[in-house]
């Protein structure tokens, strides 16, 4: 390969040598004044749904800011190709790490105690953990609301939730003669 100027050649990043000597400056090592700091608690459980959460310790601890969970913003939901998703779990919870609060404090330490001080009490139901076992008849609803939910329209194939299922879109394919 003569007269090539990159292919097969060792490039050198420009960063490199930066990177390697931890001279670069990343997001979380800026620290401006009046800065706050985020945490978001997340769920403990895969599958349930939250009997109360009481956030009063946590609010009324020094140097928060705020502690928000889903009484305090809109049950709107959003999502990609369908609009399942919710800002904070409420009151069900469908997956391990679903946020359930989120915490601002001066400190990133103040956050994490404002996090231990939140007292969540949750009742467990089952789950389902296997695409199969989930598209069966009889199996748990991840999303028992899932005929309202709204379909993005401008996808190219049209997602067709199944209510009643765990099935949000399925596309079959056939060609040619199988059985010859």
């Amino acid at each position: 390969m003569t007269g090539l100027r990159i292919i097969g050649q060792h490039v050198s990043r420009k960063d490199g040598r930066d990177i390697v000597t931890g001279n670069v400056v990343y997001g979380p090592d800026i620290s401006l004044p009046g800065m706050l700091y985020g945490k978001v608690l997340r769920s403990t459980i895969a599958s349930g749904r939250v009997v109360r959460i009481d956030v009063s310790r946590a609010r009324a601890l020094a140097g928060i800011a705020a502690v928000i969970t889903a009484a305090d913003v809109p049950s709107t939901r959003f999502g990609y190709a369908i609009t399942d998703e919710q800002i904070f779990a409420s009151p069900k919870i469908r997956y391990a790490g679903e946020p359930l609060a989120a915490i601002a404090a001066v400190d990133a330490n103040t956050a994490d105690e404002a996090a231990r001080l939140i007292e969540i009490e949750y009742e467990e139901t089952p789950g389902v953990f296997d695409p199969l076992d989930a598209m069966k008849d009889g199996a748990p609803l991840v999303h028992e609301e899932m005929g309202s939910y709204k379909v993005n329209p401008l996808l190219t194939r049209t997602w067709n939730p199944s209510p009643g299922t765990n099935i949000v879109h399925r596309i079959e394919y056939a060609r040619g003669e199988v059985e010859r």
